[in-house]
């Protein structure tokens, strides 16, 4: 699963299905998100990871977990210089990251 945002400026980020590196003591979620970057629609993807945490309320009943309060805590792309266009989309995107 993943999710395509584009900026104003006409660049691409991909989102794709997190993977949890932690839920301490079940109520504080941890995880990594892995992230294309394309500066534009035809360029040729930049590959990185977004960490990003979260409070947890869950109910073993109903069998659901509900993530709030979710936060980036690291934007990590070892090979590019971070554009203004790719921190904007990636901190107003929070929550449609991880949702």
């Amino acid at each position: 699963m993943a999710r395509v945002y584009s900026t104003d400026g006409g660049a691409e980020i991909t989102l794709y299905q997190p993977q949890m590196t932690d839920w301490a003591n079940f109520t504080t979620l941890s995880a990594l998100i892995a992230t294309e970057y394309k500066p534009t629609k035809d360029a040729k993807p930049i590959f990185g990871v977004i960490g990003v945490s979260a409070d947890t309320a869950s109910d073993a009943e109903a069998g659901t977990v509900v993530l709030s309060n979710i936060k980036a805590t690291e934007i990590n792309f070892s090979a590019l210089d971070l554009q203004p266009d790719f921190r904007s989309v990636a901190r107003s995107r929070q929550v449609d990251a991880v949702g």
